[in-house]
């Protein structure tokens, strides 16, 4: 039989191989995992005009987005996304002809990106996980809004922080995700032309709300 002794320098070393595994193997953590997130977001009218000339002034303002994005978890801290964000809304245009007024006009904002992720804690083992990320994307305009300001979709610069919060006792079932995200970008209109817009940097900023769904996972 053992002695007090030896089983209690078992119980240390037991319990120094569990802490030193982590929950990756403790907990049974999931190594790679694939996740659609749908969802809503609002376009947030805090990133400047994308045309400020002494006779036209343009601004997006409050937008509505329908969201989809698809993740893959190939390690527990780290994934990489593709996004698809695509709304209907007003654009502010303020031109020479009414300096005073300001027309609401309707106008088509798409955005598409890829990033990487970076979990800050993993939700294999935790109920709220906060993720931050970047990427490259590009953005697109149309619309009555730029009729007489067409453009080329812009390439931008992603920068995105947000969490997940598990929902239900599963770690692999759904969760509700919030995030933030903000695309940067240089807007130039009317390329090419006498019209030619100024090369501005802009920030499209977007907050946003959804759900994600495990579609595949393997430890």
């Amino acid at each position: 039989m053992p002695s007090r002794g030896r089983t209690k320098r078992y119980s240390l070393i037991v319990a120094a191989v569990l802490v030193g595994t982590g929950p990756g193997v403790a907990q049974g953590q999931v190594r790679r995992e694939v996740r659609f997130s749908p969802g809503i977001g609002v376009y947030m009218p805090l990133g400047g005009p994308m045309i400020d000339e002494p006779g036209l002034r343009k601004q997006q303002i409050i937008t509505g987005l329908a969201i989809g994005r698809l993740v893959f978890w190939f390690h527990p801290r780290f994934g990489i996304e593709g996004a698809m964000q695509y709304g209907k809304g007003q654009v502010a245009v303020r031109d020479s002809t009414a300096a005073r007024v300001v027309s609401d006009l309707r106008a088509t904002l798409w955005l598409a990106n890829l990033r990487a992720l970076v979990r800050l804690t993993p939700d294999t083992h935790r109920r709220l996980s906060m993720y931050v990320g970047s990427g490259l994307g590009v953005v697109g305009r149309s619309g009555q809004a730029f009729l007489d300001t067409p453009a080329t979709p812009d390439e931008s610069v992603v920068f995105v922080a947000g969490g997940t919060a598990v929902l239900g006792k599963g770690k692999r079932g759904p969760a509700f995700r919030f995030e933030l995200e903000d695309n940067v970008s240089r807007s130039q209109f009317n390329v090419g032309l006498p019209n030619q817009t100024r090369a501005l940097t802009h920030h499209d900023i977007i907050w946003s709300l959804g759900l994600s769904f495990a579609l595949w996972s393997t430890h």
